[in-house]
């Protein structure tokens, strides 16, 4: 699950991942045809935390499994909750390891909100004596349908690097204003490190 940079190393060959990251990125909602999506116009979203102990389960689109999470308390924009047993927490939903490096107040993340389309910012932050830069960017609107049910999103791509190295990642992610948290998520790394969730159930 991008927010919380959980990552499936896959032992594929070159070509073969590049097949897989072809699909899982390269596609928006599963066997809807471009033409079919539906772009809704959405009021600017301002921020907005996950209700406190609202349960969610998403499935791993490449492995298969599945994990559940419960949220607990905010902290400005710093969300706390119980990952599949362990105790995490995220800097909004797709950027929890900005919370290494940035204050729970958001700092520059902070100007993302409210989010509109084309609406971006660019920041840097250090920790533990490495610096990281991030690009993030609200790019469209869609009407996803998942398995917990059909949400007017936000798409939010981010594109991490780490300046002391060659180090990038690149992640998509629907953010449902509806539920503060987003539905799907697809990434990729520079490593060859592939994920993709989507959002089962929802309780709240």
């Amino acid at each position: 699950m991008g927010w919380v940079m959980i990552v499936l190393r896959l032992g594929l060959h070159r070509g073969l991942l590049a097949a897989v990251l072809a699909g899982l990125i390269g596609a928006t909602s599963a066997g809807v045809a471009l033409s079919e999506i539906v772009r809704p116009e959405l009021a600017p979203a301002p921020f907005q935390a996950p209700a406190e102990d609202a349960r969610m389960v998403f499935e791993n689109l490449v492995s298969g499994e599945t994990k559940r999470g419960r949220f607990g308390a905010t902290e400005g924009m710093l969300t706390r909750f119980n990952w599949d047993g362990q105790e995490t927490a995220s800097l909004t939903p797709f950027c929890a390891d900005c919370a290494l490096g940035l204050p729970s107040e958001g700092g520059p993340l902070a100007e993302l909100f409210p989010l509109k389309v084309g609406h971006g910012i660019r920041f840097t932050r250090r920790h533990r004596g490495k610096t990281w830069h991030d690009d993030i960017l609200v790019t469209a609107t869609e009407r996803l349908t998942v398995p917990a049910g059909t949400f007017d999103t936000f798409i939010v791509r981010r594109r991490s690097e780490l300046l002391e190295g060659d180090w990038w990642a690149e992640q998509r992610s629907w953010y449902a204003p509806a539920l503060g948290w987003v539905v799907r998520t697809e990434g990729k790394a520079s490593d060859g490190r592939v994920e993709a969730w989507r959002l089962l159930e929802w309780r709240q």
